[in-house]
């Protein structure tokens, strides 16, 4: 029988590192545990201690580390993987060893919305792209895994909650045309904080994705927490078919920060599709433009990836009644028509992502 994450988290709590109070998880250096189901435990840790100019990890610190946790039962092996400080995303291998079973969506093409930092619009892009494909006649569910900044069912106009079957199914709330899924319906009518850790996020993923009654979908989109943590990690694993939009503005430290999002879809054998430049540009009232916040983002994360610019969405425009949603006679709505039609296009195979800088 595999090791329990649990059992080697405790081991790593209680495990004293010389020069250090308290256990290495006090430490600041462990960045996750994943466990293989051939009981081989990868241990993330940082390069260097308290920033990326810090020390680095001291030896003696890896090998103790590496001692209590081949300790724990169920431990085959232990792999320690250094990554660079503010990165959480493990290499191919480290990830390929830890996978769970994949979970069966039926026909669906699964496309998740993914952003390097927060702000830049992921969600807003996600609402309009799913009431475009809808437009073009695709059938469109939508799962806001943003479990602790949801926002979906307001910005689709949802009003009444999901449903539930006999036997404890979910129904989808349907809003313009789009079947959504959200943690917003079961926060409580105050809008509670949701405050769990890792492993909650992974188990309301799974049941967002099996116990809800989709029916048949052409394309499931995802709207993504930003950044390469907990969420991102169980989505490469749980679909390993999944296939990524990459959102920024154009500011070029957004798109530094997208790009490393990119990446990590490189790392997990995912396909990115493209880019959408969100804020682009706004147009005043007598015509010219104006760009506040700067240009160049879409292009540098496109050429950073290896991937097309897939649209720029302007700000402005008209938005639906109750919902954050675009007319489709709008600027913006032109634009997301524009993402509908390049997201619907069939993949030929694996979009290669580049590796460069971010």
């Amino acid at each position: 029988m595999a090791a329990a994450k649990r059992d080697v988290v405790r081991a790593l709590s209680r495990c004293q590192l010389t020069g250090c109070e308290g256990g290495a998880l006090k430490a600041g250096v462990v960045i996750d545990v994943l466990i293989g189901a051939d009981g081989v435990v990868t241990i993330l840790l940082v390069d260097r201690i308290g920033g990326p100019r810090g020390a680095p990890v001291p030896a003696r610190w890896v090998d103790a580390m590496q001692a209590v946790v081949a300790a724990v039962p169920g431990v085959t092996a232990v792999r320690m993987e250094h990554r660079p400080y503010g990165s959480a995303a493990p290499s191919a291998e480290a990830y390929a060893a830890s996978q769970r079973p994949a979970i069966d969506v039926g026909a669906a093409r699964v496309v998740a919305v993914v952003s390097g930092k927060g702000g830049v619009g992921k969600s807003t892009v996600t609402a309009n792209l799913a009431l475009a494909l809808v437009r073009l006649g695709r059938r469109v569910g939508v799962v806001d895994a943003d479990i602790y900044g949801f926002s979906m069912p307001t910005l689709l106009g949802a009003v009444e909650p999901p449903g539930v079957t006999a036997d404890k199914r979910w129904i989808p709330a349907q809003a313009n045309g789009v079947g959504v899924l959200s943690m917003d319906f079961f926060a409580g009518p105050r809008g509670d904080a949701v405050i769990w850790r890792g492993p909650m996020l992974g188990k309301a993923l799974r049941d967002f994705l099996t116990r809800p009654l989709w029916g048949e979908l052409d394309i499931m989109l995802l709207d993504l927490p930003p950044g390469t943590g907990d969420m991102a990690l169980d989505v490469h694993e749980m679909l390993p078919g999944c296939q990524e939009v990459v959102v920024t503005t154009p500011d070029p430290m957004a798109a530094r920060v997208a790009i490393r999002a990119g990446k990590m879809a490189h790392r997990t054998g995912h396909t990115v599709l493209g880019v959408v430049e969100n804020m682009a540009w706004l147009r005043c009232a007598h015509g010219s433009i104006l760009r506040p916040f700067g240009e160049g983002g879409g292009d540098l994360v496109g050429s950073g990836l290896g991937v097309p610019v897939l649209c720029r969405v302007p700000l402005g425009g008209a938005t639906l009644p109750g919902t954050g949603l675009f007319a489709p006679d709008s600027e913006p709505g032109r634009a997301f028509a524009d993402l509908a039609e390049a997201v619907s296009r069939p993949v030929a195979g694996p979009v290669a992502v580049g590796l460069a800088a971010g």
